[in-house]
């Protein structure tokens, strides 16, 4: 009998502690590394440049400026959960952070329609608010 208490003792124990030792895993959230290798992934050789605070990370693809009519693409992750909340591109122009969750971004057409300048196409995208 001793033997056989012996024997589930260490099973239980052995149980308990695979159980313990597991952890869970959100499919929603990435590691580092991962945000990294997604962001590599999606724009090749890029540029980072972190929010004021930190709360978010833009990342703009380094294009070749010799290019006939490059297109940039950029993405924004959130710090804390490792997410993207906004993939974008432009042609000619610039993306840069105005404040804390705040980016303006020139997406310039090639020929600019009559009575047009170069002013209308300079958009702003506020990350707090639910639709980009």
């Amino acid at each position: 009998m001793g033997l056989l208490f012996r024997a589930m003792h260490w099973y239980f124990a052995c149980v308990t502690i695979l159980i313990f030792s597991c952890k869970p895993t959100s499919s929603n959230q990435t590691n580092t590394d991962s945000v990294e290798q997604l962001v590599t992934q999606k724009l090749g050789n890029y540029e980072l440049f972190q929010s004021s605070s930190g709360t978010y990370t833009l990342y703009i693809q380094k294009v070749d400026p010799s290019a006939a009519n490059p297109v940039t693409k950029f993405l924004v992750v959130e710090s804390t959960s490792k997410m993207i909340v906004l993939e974008k591109s432009f042609r000619p122009g610039y993306v840069k952070w105005i404040d804390d969750s705040t980016l303006e971004y020139l997406d310039a057409p090639a020929i600019l329609k009559q009575n047009e300048t170069i002013t209308d196409y300079i958009k702003k995208i506020d990350l707090t608010t639910p639709k980009h």
